[in-house]
C-alpha cells in the first residue's frame, strides 16, 4: 500500500531503489528468486548472482505456474519429474541414470493437483469447520452466560435463606425477652403488693400511736380507761415472699451446628458429550452408542449375597444383603461408614428426602435418623407384608395370601394415598410375583418392579404404561426386572437379572437403549441412580457393587 494513497497499489519492483516512492511496477518475476522485477532491473538483478540460472517469466503468469526446484544431482536441470518410488522431484537426466524403470509422473501435474487438495481444504475450512466452531463457542458462550445466571441465582438464594434465619433468630429473641417482660411483671407485682400491705399496717400504726398521744394529752379519766391496747394486732409481720428472678441457661452451640442445618449445597453435575467431527448440517450431533457407557469402579460389598443398595446424597451407598445388619459404604472406597441391625432380616430400603435411611422387615417400616437412632415409623396393617419401599415414602404391600398387592403413600406416619385397581377396577399388579421394587420419578410418577413387567402410574395413582421388555430381539434370556431407579431428566433404569443389562426407559414408556458396559455386568439385582447423574449397581451373587457412567 503506497503511503500516499487511500486505494491498493501495484506491486513494485524489488530491485529498485530502497526509497519506496522510487519503485517502479514490477512486470516480470524471477522464479529462481521468487523476486519481483521491473523490466529496466532484469540485468541487474541477473548480475546480482550470476550463480544461478535466473527464471524470468511475466508476471500474470508466474502467479499461476508451478516453480520447478533444481535438481539436487544436476542443479543446471529443473526437475520436471517425480518419483513415486523415491519420493522425490528429479529431473529428465536423473530418470536416465539412477531412477530408470522407477514409476514416475509430470512434477507440475501432481502439484496443480495438490494445489486443487489445498483450495479444497481451505475452502472447507472457510465455509465448515470455521462455521461449525463459531457455533460451538456461541453455545459455550451461552452456556457461560446460563451458569453465571444460576450461580448468582444461587448466590441469592443462600443470601434470602440467611435473612429467613436470621428473622427467625430474631423471633426466637424476641419470645424470651417478652417472657421475660412478663416474668418480671408477674415477681414484681407479688412484691408490689406486700409493700402495699406493709404500708397499710404502717398507716395503722401511726393512727394508734396519734389517738394514744390525744388519750395522754387530754388526761380523761374515762378516755383513760376505756383505752385498749392495739400493739399485739399491729406487731404481727404479714407472711412475707422473697422472690428470687430467674437465670438465663444458655444452650452450647457446636462450631458446626449451623453449616450443618443451614443446607447444602450439591456438587455440579458435569455431563460429557463425545467429541466428535463438525458437520455440515445444522443436525444435532447423534445420541452416543451403548458401547460409550462404562464401569468407574468396582467394589466388593460384605455380604454371601447383596440384595438392595441405595444412594445417599452424601457419597455413600446404604446396602441390605442375606443377613439383619445393614452397611453404608463410602462410594469411593467401599468401606464401612455405619451399620444399622434389626431383629429380622431387612426386605427392602430407600434413602428419603431427608437423607434419611428407611427399612422394612415385612411386619414394619423403620427410619434410622442422621443420629444413628432407629424407631419404627410405620405399623403394616394385619395381614399385609411390606415387599418395597420408595423415597417420597410410597410403601409396597402384598396380602399374606399373596392375592392383593397395593402402593400406600405415607405422610407423618399416616395413610394419603392407596393405589390399587385401574379405572376398570382391575388389579394394578402382579400378586404372584415373589420379589418386588418401587421408586419414586421426578414428575411424581410411581415405578413397580417385579419380576415380570414395570408398571407406572401418575402421581394420582392413575395407570399410564406397563414395560414388558422385549428383550428376545437382542437377548436370549427371558426379561427378569428387578431394581427401579430414575435420573434427573425422568428417565427409568430398571435392572435385568439374567440378561447382564439395564434398560434405559423414558418417563412415557419409550424404550431408549441397553447399557451394557460391554458384557461385564452379572446378575444385576438393583439400581440407584446418584444425585452426579451415575449409576451404581448390585451384582446379586458377586456381592460387587459396580459405578457407570452412561450417556444420555
Amino acid at each position: 500500500m503506497d503511503p500516499m494513497k487511500g486505494a491498493q497499489d501495484v506491486i513494485r519492483c524489488d530491485v529498485c531503489s530502497n526509497n519506496e516512492r522510487e519503485k517502479s511496477p514490477a512486470e516480470v518475476q524471477c522464479n529462481t528468486c521468487h523476486t519481483n522485477v521491473c523490466s529496466p532491473c532484469v540485468a541487474r538483478h541477473m548480475a546480482l548472482d550470476k550463480s544461478k540460472k535466473h527464471d524470468i517469466v511475466l508476471f500474470h503468469v508466474a502467479s499461476t505456474e508451478i516453480i520447478l526446484p533444481s535438481c539436487s544431482s544436476h542443479p543446471q536441470l529443473k526437475c520436471d519429474l517425480f518419483c513415486k518410488k523415491c519420493s522425490i522431484p528429479i529431473c529428465l537426466k536423473c530418470l536416465s541414470s539412477n531412477h530408470n524403470s522407477h514409476n514416475v509422473e509430470e512434477l507440475t501435474e501432481l502439484c496443480q493437483k495438490i494445489c486443487k487438495n489445498i483450495q479444497d481444504e481451505t475452502k472447507e475450512i472457510q465455509q465448515r469447520v470455521i462455521p461449525g466452531f463459531e457455533k460451538f463457542l456461541g453455545e459455550e458462550d451461552e452456556k457461560l452466560k446460563k451458569l453465571i445466571e444460576a450461580y448468582d441465582k444461587l448466590d441469592s438464594s443462600v443470601e434470602e435463606h440467611g435473612k429467613d434465619i436470621h428473622r427467625k433468630v430474631d423471633a426466637v429473641i424476641s419470645k424470651y425477652k417478652t417472657k421475660v417482660q412478663q416474668k418480671k411483671q408477674a415477681d414484681a407485682k407479688i412484691l408490689q403488693q406486700q409493700i402495699k400491705e406493709i404500708n397499710e399496717i404502717m398507716s395503722e400504726a401511726k393512727q394508734a400511736a396519734a389517738k394514744n398521744e390525744a388519750i395522754l394529752k387530754s388526761k380523761n379519766a374515762s378516755s383513760l380507761i376505756a383505752h385498749k391496747s392495739e400493739n399485739a394486732n399491729l406487731s404481727k409481720v404479714p407472711n412475707l415472699r422473697n422472690v428470687i428472678p430467674p437465670n438465663f441457661t444458655s444452650k452450647s452451640i457446636p462450631a458446626d451446628f449451623l453449616d450443618s442445618v443451614f443446607g447444602e449445597i450439591t456438587d455440579s453435575k458435569i455431563l460429557y458429550k463425545k467429541g466428535s467431527t463438525v458437520q455440515q448440517t445444522n443436525n444435532q450431533v447423534a445420541a452416543v452408542d451403548a458401547s460409550t457407557d462404562r464401569v468407574l469402579s468396582t467394589f466388593s460389598a460384605p455380604y454371601k449375597q447383596l440384595y438392595r443398595l441405595a444412594c445417599t446424597r452424601s457419597g455413600q451407598l446404604w446396602t441390605s444383603g442375606n443377613e439383619s445388619m445393614l452397611r453404608c459404604l463410602n462410594m469411593h472406597t467401599g468401606s464401612i461408614v455405619a451399620t444399622a441391625v434389626l431383629d429380622l432380616n431387612p426386605i427392602a430400603l430407600c434413602v428419603n428426602t431427608a437423607n434419611e435411611l428407611l427399612i422394612c422387615d415385612g411386619i414394619t417400616v423403620y427410619k434410622r435418623e442422621l443420629t444413628g437412632v432407629i424407631a419404627p415409623c410405620f405399623n403394616v396393617p394385619f395381614g399385609w407384608n411390606t415387599e418395597a419401599l420408595a423415597n417420597g415414602f410410597f410403601v409396597f404391600l402384598r396380602r399374606d395370601d399373596n392375592r392383593q398387592s397395593k402402593v400406600l403413600r405415607i405422610v407423618d406416619g399416616h395413610v394419603q394415598g392407596e393405589y390399587q385397581y385401574d379405572e376398570n377396577g382391575k388389579e394394578l399388579f402382579n400378586s404372584n410375583c415373589y420379589v418386588f421394587f418401587l421408586a419414586e420419578n421426578r414428575n411424581g410418577d410411581i415405578c413397580v418392579s417385579d419380576t415380570v413387567s414395570l408398571v407406572v402410574l401418575d402421581r394420582r395413582g392413575k395407570f399410564r404404561f406397563r414395560y414388558h421388555g422385549k428383550v428376545f430381539d437382542s437377548f436370549d434370556n427371558p426379561f427378569k426386572p428387578r431394581g427401579v431407579s430414575t435420573d434427573a431428566q425422568g428417565n427409568i433404569f430398571l435392572a435385568d437379572l439374567h440378561n447382564r443389562c439395564i434398560h434405559m426407559i423414558d418417563k412415557d414408556g419409550r424404550f431408549v437403549r441397553y447399557i451394557t458396559c460391554g458384557g461385564s455386568l452379572d446378575k444385576l439385582c438393583d439400581v440407584s441412580c446418584d444425585e452426579n447423574g451415575q449409576l451404581w449397581v448390585a451384582e446379586r451373587l458377586t456381592a460387587n457393587i459396580k459405578c457407570i457412567e452412561y450417556h444420555l
